[in-house]
């Protein structure tokens, strides 16, 4: 199916058939794994880095094991309303294959009952960390749940992705930085994202941020080849390409 043909009453109905039934035999997670993609092993940073690997970390970032209060750790899902396709793409398991300045890493953030998986949550955060300060934070799981989202409607299309992360997390100083940045940017928060999918246009991964959060904002910068996704409140915003510069006239020629 071409990934760009969102609306259609009968493409919906295909595409809930197949992954309903693709649920029920084996789950989509388990599927994805056996389809044989083998992304490098989960970095073994988050877990020392907090206390060794950069001191200066320590003081900035959240301690994931001490963060995560019992509260905090997300009740099992319900099994998924069988009218909802997005919930049965995100049925058992949940792993996102992510770039940032290395290899491809595949990280299990969440078991098959809903709750989070800490050792690979940690992988995420380390991921998503400020690269330039050098410091991470708790990122929101909702947001994962976004870009799992995105990567298993790619995947169910026949078009193996990897979600390249150009920015995550950020530090005061690394936001003030940015361009185009915010004083209350969702980035502050771990609440936000920058993202490439090699292959899909941003216009069409625009479109499938603002499928899998609704309740979150969408940011499509056509010109710079990105979205951003946050889990902030509901708004959305579009850039176009960067317009051309004029070319120059003859020295001398009246206008007409």
């Amino acid at each position: 199916m071409n990934p760009t043909s969102f609306d259609g009453a009968d493409a919906w109905r295909r595409l809930w058939l197949r992954a309903a039934g693709a649920a029920a035999l084996a789950g989509l997670a388990g599927r994805s794994a056996a389809a044989g993609r083998a992304p490098a092993a989960a970095p073994a940073v988050p877990a020392a880095a907090a206390s060794t690997a950069a001191p200066a970390l320590a003081a900035a970032s959240v301690d994931v094991d001490e963060a995560l209060a019992p509260a905090q750790v997300v009740a099992p899902l319900h099994r998924a309303d069988a009218l909802d396709w997005k919930q049965v793409l995100l049925a058992g398991e949940r792993r996102i294959t992510m770039r940032r300045d290395g290899p491809a890493t595949a990280v299990r953030y969440r078991l098959g009952d809903g709750r989070l998986d800490l050792e690979g949550y940690r992988a995420a955060c380390y991921l998503l960390r400020d690269v330039r300060a050098g410091r991470m934070a708790q990122i929101d799981p909702q947001l994962l749940d976004v870009l799992c989202g995105i990567q298993r409607w790619m995947d169910f299309t026949g078009q193996r992705s990897t979600i390249e992360i150009t920015s995550g997390f950020r530090t005061v100083q690394t936001n003030d930085s940015a361009e185009g940045s915010g004083r209350h940017s969702m980035h502050l928060v771990g609440k936000a994202a920058d993202i490439v999918v090699p292959g899909a246009t941003s216009r069409v991964i625009g479109d499938m941020v603002q499928r899998f959060n609704h309740e979150g904002g969408t940011g499509i910068y056509l010109g710079r080849g990105f979205v951003h996704v946050d889990t902030g409140s509901a708004r959305t915003w579009v850039t176009g390409p960067a317009p051309r510069p004029k070319a120059a006239g003859r020295r001398g020629r009246r206008r007409r």
